[in-house]
C-alpha cells in the first residue's frame, strides 16, 4: 500500500506541478503571438509571456499560504483529493483559449492550476513525509521532486514541434494536465490518511492503527503510538498551536527562519526561470533555433536522472552537505555560463558564436545537475524533519509561500532583465558571489549619481550598441563586486597587518586614545581573553561555519546586513536623480534636491550617535524600519500621481516636492537607524578572535546585497512608479 500512496500521490500532484511549470517554456514564442494579438496596449509581447507565469506563481503563493490550514481541517489525503479538481479545472478553461479567442481563459485557468500546485507543493512533500517509514523518509521525500522533474520532462516533450507546439494545439497540451489529476481524483481515496494525522489531529487510535499497519507493516505500531501519545503530552503542557505562534514563540523563530531561508536560496538559485526559459536562454546564447527544442529536452531528461541518483545519496551523504557543495558547482556554472553567454553575443554570426552556444548548454546541464543533487529534493525534507507535529503543516505553508514568492520574483523578473541586455545569468551569480567590503563607500556611491546622463552618454558614445542603463547599473555593480573582493581580504589583513602582541605599544596606544580610563585594567581583561582562546584550539576562518556558537551571532549579523541593503538605500544614494526625475520634479531642482539627501544623511547619522546608547540598538532597529516602509509606500503614491499629470504642470511639480519630502524622510529614518546600528551590532556579538573574519563574511553579504539592488534597480524602475514597493 506504500508504494502505490507513493505513486499516486506523486502522479496527481507532484507530476502536475512540474507539468504545469515546463508546459510554457516551448511554446513561449506561440504564446506571445496568441496575447499580443489581442491585447493592443500591453508593454511588449514578453510582459504578456511572463504574466502567464507570474499569475501561475501568485496564486502559488496563495495555494500555499492557505495549504497549512486546509491541511489541518481536512486532512492531508483529502486536501489532495479536493485539489485535484482545481487542476481540472484550471486545465478545462486554459484548452479551448485560442479556439475562443480568449486570452482571458489563459489567464485565469493558470490562475486556478496555480492555487493547484502551492497546495500540492506543500501537502504532497507533508503527506509523503508522514506516510513513510523512518529509514526511507528521505527517499520517499524525494520522490516528490523526482515527479516534479518528470513532469517538466513530460512537458517538454508534449511541447516539441512535431507534437502539440503549434500556434493552435499548444492549449490542449495545458490541458492534459487535467489526465493525471482525474486519476488521482479516483484513486487517492482508496489510500490511507496519515496516521500522524489521524492520532494527533484526530484522536481516532483505531483509524491511526489501522492506516499505519497498510503502510507500514514491517514496523511495530505499539511504538508508533507512544512516540505520539509523549509528543501529545508534552504538547498538552503548552496552549493549543495557532498560526500566529510560528511567529512569536521562541523555540519555533530560528527553525521557521532557516526553513524559509532555505526555500528562497532554492528559487533565488534561479532553477525556475531556467525551467520556464531556458529555449530563451539557449537563443540568447546563439543556439539554432532547430537544436533549442532538443536541448530542452535533454534538460528535462537530465533533470530527472540526477533527481533519480539524490534519492540514494539522501541518506548516506546527509541533508548538510548536500545543500553545501551542489551549491558550490551552482556559483561555478553560473559564472561560466555568464561568461559563454556573453562571449556568443560578440561573436554573433561567426563561427565561435555555435561553439560558445553549445558551451553555454553543457553549463546548463551542469547547473539542472546541481541544483537536482541538492537545492531540488532537499528543502522540503529538511522543514518536514525541524518541525513536530503541530507546527509542521504551518511551518509548510509559510516556507512553501516564501519559496512561491521567491518563484514570482526569478520568473516575472527574467524577461525584462533578457530584454535589457543582462543575462539572467548575470543576476543570479549575484546571489553566489559572496564578496564584499567598505572603504571609501559613500563617496564612491554617491559621486555616481548626479553625473548619470553624461556617464550614460560617454557610454554609448564609445562602445556601439551598448545599453546605457545596464552600462550605468554596471559602473556602480563593478564598484560593488571589488569593494566585495576587498572585504573578504579585509579579515586576511587585519590579522597579519595589525594585532602583533606588543604590550608596550598598546598601553601606548590604549593612552592616547583613551586618557580617562585605566590602562592597567584594559590589559588585564584583554590578556583574560588570551588566557581563555589559549584553551581552545586556534581559531581558524573555517570555524565561522562550524562552531555552534558561532552560528546564531554569525546568521543574525548576516541578516541584518541583508535588510541594511534591501532596504533600497543605496538605490536612494546611486539613483535618487532618477527617482525625483521619474517624480516629476525639473532638471534645475534635481541636483540641489540630491545634495540636500546627502546632507541630510550627515545631519540624521550625527543626531543618531546619542540616540543608540540610550534607546538601545534593539528599538533602533524596530521603529526606524516601520518608517523606512511607510515612507516608500508614500513614496509610490506620491509619484504615480505625479505621472498621473503633465510634466510642468502645478500638481506634477507639487507631488514631485512631495515625493522629494519622504525621500528626505527615508534617508533620515535609515540614518537614525539601519544605516550606524548593524556595524556596531556585529562587533558586540563576537569574541576577539572571530570578530575580524565576522566582520568579514557579514560586510561580504552586505556588499552582496548592495550589488543586488544596484543592478537591479534601473531595470525595477522600467516597471514604473511601483519600483519601490520591491524594498
Amino acid at each position: 500500500m506504500l508504494i502505490s500512496t507513493v505513486v499516486i500521490t506523486c502522479f496527481g500532484s507532484s507530476f502536475v506541478i512540474g507539468y504545469n511549470l515546463g508546459i510554457m517554456n516551448l511554446p513561449g514564442d506561440r504564446v506571445k503571438n496568441f496575447t499580443s494579438n489581442y491585447i493592443k496596449d500591453a508593454p511588449s509581447p514578453a510582459f504578456l509571456y511572463a504574466l502567464v507565469s507570474a499569475v501561475f506563481v501568485v496564486t502559488g503563493a496563495i495555494g500555499s499560504f492557505s495549504s497549512g490550514v486546509m491541511a489541518e481541517s481536512l486532512g492531508r489525503r483529502n486536501t489532495l483529493i479536493m485539489n485535484n479538481a482545481f487542476s481540472i479545472i484550471g486545465a478545462i478553461l486554459t484548452g479551448p483559449c485560442v479556439v475562443a479567442q480568449s486570452p482571458a481563459l489563459l489567464y485565469i485557468g493558470r490562475i486556478v492550476t496555480g492555487f493547484n500546485a502551492g497546495i500540492s507543493m506543500g501537502v504532497a512533500s507533508l503527506y509523503l513525509t508522514e506516510v513513510s517509514p523512518r529509514d526511507i523518509r528521505g527517499a520517499v521525500g524525494a520522490c516528490h521532486q523526482l515527479a516534479v522533474t518528470i513532469g517538466i520532462l513530460v512537458a517538454y516533450i508534449l511541447t516539441l514541434d512535431q507534437l502539440f507546439n503549434t500556434e493552435t494545439l499548444w492549449p490542449l497540451a495545458v490541458g492534459l494536465g487535467a489526465v493525471p489529476a482525474t486519476i488521482s481524483l479516483f484513486l487517492l481515496p482508496l489510500c490511507p490518511e496519515s496516521p500522524r494525522f489521524l492520532f494527533t489531529n484526530k484522536e481516532k487510535e483505531y483509524e491511526a492503527r489501522k492506516a499505519f499497519v497498510k503502510l507500514n507493516s514491517k514496523e511495530n505500531v505499539d511504538i508508533f503510538i507512544g512516540e505520539l501519545r509523549e509528543e501529545m503530552e508534552a504538547a498538552q503542557h503548552q496552549p493549543k498551536f495557532r498560526f500566529s505562534q510560528i511567529f512569536t514563540r521562541r523555540d519555533l523563530r530560528m527553525p521557521i527562519l532557516l526553513a524559509c531561508l532555505i526555500q528562497i536560496q532554492q528559487q533565488l538559485s534561479g532553477i525556475n526561470a531556467v525551467i520556464t526559459y531556458s529555449s530563451t536562454m539557449l537563443k540568447t546564447a546563439g543556439l539554432a533555433d532547430d537544436k533549442i527544442q532538443y536541448c530542452v529536452i535533454g534538460i528535462g531528461a537530465f533533470n530527472v536522472l540526477v533527481t533519480l541518483i539524490s534519492v540514494s545519496l539522501l541518506e548516506r551523504v546527509g541533508r548538510r552537505q548536500l545543500l553545501l557543495w551542489p551549491a558550490v558547482v551552482l556559483a561555478i556554472s553560473l559564472l561560466a555560463l555568464t561568461i559563454t553567454v556573453t562571449l556568443a553575443n560578440q561573436f554573433q554570426g561567426e563561427s565561435g558564436a555555435k561553439i560558445l552556444g553549445i558551451v553555454s548548454a553543457v553549463f546548463i546541464f551542469v547547473y539542472i545537475g546541481a541544483f537536482a543533487i541538492g537545492l531540488g529534493p532537499v528543502p522540503a525534507m529538511i522543514v518536514s524533519e525541524m518541525f513536530r507535529q503541530e507546527p509542521r503543516a504551518a511551518a509548510y505553508a509559510l516556507s512553501q509561500g516564501i519559496q512561491w514568492l521567491s518563484n514570482l520574483l526569478v520568473l516575472i523578473s527574467y524577461p525584462s532583465i533578457d530584454n535589457s541586455g543582462i543575462t539572467s545569468t548575470l543576476i543570479l551569480t549575484v546571489f553566489i558571489t559572496c564578496f564584499g567590503s567598505s572603504g571609501l563607500y559613500g563617496y564612491a556611491t554617491g559621486i555616481m549619481n548626479l553625473p548619470g546622463n553624461n556617464i550614460k552618454k560617454f557610454i554609448t558614445d564609445n562602445i556601439k550598441g551598448a545599453d546605457a542603463e545596464f552600462m550605468y547599473a554596471l559602473v556602480s555593480a563593478v564598484y560593488v563586486v571589488a569593494g566585495a573582493i576587498g572585504s573578504f581580504s579585509s579579515s586576511v589583513m587585519a590579522e597579519n597587518l595589525g594585532r602583533k602582541g606588543k604590550e608596550y605599544e598598546a598601553r601606548k596606544a590604549f593612552a592616547k586614545l583613551n586618557s580617562k580610563e585605566d590602562p592597567d585594567q584594559f590589559m588585564e581583561e584583554v590578556k583574560e581573553e588570551m588566557a581563555e582562546a589559549e584553551k581552545r584550539t586556534k581559531f581558524k576562518f573555517g570555524q565561522i561555519f562550524t562552531s555552534k556558537d558561532l552560528r546564531m551571532p554569525m546568521l543574525l549579523a548576516c541578516l541584518i546586513q541583508i535588510q541594511q541593503q534591501l532596504s533600497g538605500i543605496n538605490a536612494v544614494i546611486a539613483y535618487s536623480s532618477t527617482m525625483l526625475k521619474t517624480a516629476g520634479l525639473g532638471e534645475g531642482d534635481i541636483q540641489y534636491c540630491v545634495v540636500g539627501v546627502g546632507a541630510f544623511n550627515v545631519v540624521m547619522t550625527i543626531v543618531s550617535l546619542p540616540l543608540i546608547e540610550r534607546a538601545g540598538r534593539r528599538p533602533m532597529l524596530l521603529w526606524p524600519a516601520v518608517v523606512l516602509a511607510l515612507s516608500l509606500l508614500i513614496l509610490t503614491i506620491t509619484v504615480v500621481l505625479a505621472k498621473k499629470h503633465d510634466e510642468g504642470t502645478g500638481a506634477a511639480k507639487n507631488y514631485g516636492i512631495a515625493s522629494a519630502v519622504f525621500i528626505f524622510v527615508y534617508i533620515g529614518a535609515f540614518a537614525v537607524g539601519l544605516g550606524p546600528v548593524p556595524a556596531m551590532i556585529v562587533s558586540e556579538m563576537f569574541r576577539q578572535e572571530p570578530r575580524a573574519a565576522a566582520y568579514a563574511i557579514s560586510q561580504g553579504v552586505q556588499w552582496l546585497s548592495n550589488l543586488l539592488v544596484l543592478i537591479s534597480y534601473p531595470n525595477i524602475d522600467v516597471s514604473g512608479p511601483f519600483c519601490n514597493l520591491a524594498y
